[in-house]
């Protein structure tokens, strides 16, 4: 797998998004259409109350 082909790959990668769109990879529309066509798992997450969370106690 060459370079070009990994960064393919790894084009709408979180932590790579910013760097894509300055160098002109992918556009704001690449990437909201990216976000448009991922399927909602909100029916498999799990809701977590905070509401007595102590930062200083272990979780």
């Amino acid at each position: 797998m060459t370079v070009n082909e990994a960064l393919e790959k790894m084009k709408f990668e979180t932590r790579l998004i910013d760097y894509f769109m300055k160098e002109g990879r992918i556009t704001p529309q690449d990437y909201e259409a990216y976000l448009k066509s991922l399927g909602d798992l909100s029916d498999k997450s799990t809701t977590i109350d905070l509401t007595n969370f102590n930062e200083s106690s272990d979780l």
